[in-house]
């Protein structure tokens, strides 16, 4: 995947992540849904984080890195009760 010098952060992390290493698994065989959910995420002016999947493994866009603060870039592209242990009372009914 190419990335362009004008490229978000996220979509930088998107291009450059094995994604087959992760639930998701590789990018080109990604669903239209969850890509539709992706660009919709990435190009938000807002704070964003999707969750996708049974492992709700978590994309966001440069706005929630912000918020993400210490677990950024590391939490890109996890599960997020591996990223967010401490909030798994909270995630766990999602």
């Amino acid at each position: 995947m190419n990335v362009s010098p004008n490229a978000r952060e996220a979509e930088t992390l998107i291009a450059r992540l094995d994604w087959t290493t992760t639930p998701l698994g590789a990018a080109g065989q990604w669903p239209q849904s969850l890509r539709t959910a992706v660009d919709i995420v990435i190009h938000s002016p807002m704070p964003m984080m999707l969750l996708w999947g049974q492992h709700l493994t978590q994309i966001y866009n440069d706005g929630f890195a912000l918020l993400a603060g210490n677990k950024h870039p590391q939490a890109f592209g996890k599960p997020v009760d591996l990223a967010w242990p401490e909030l798994k009372e909270f995630t766990a009914p999602i």
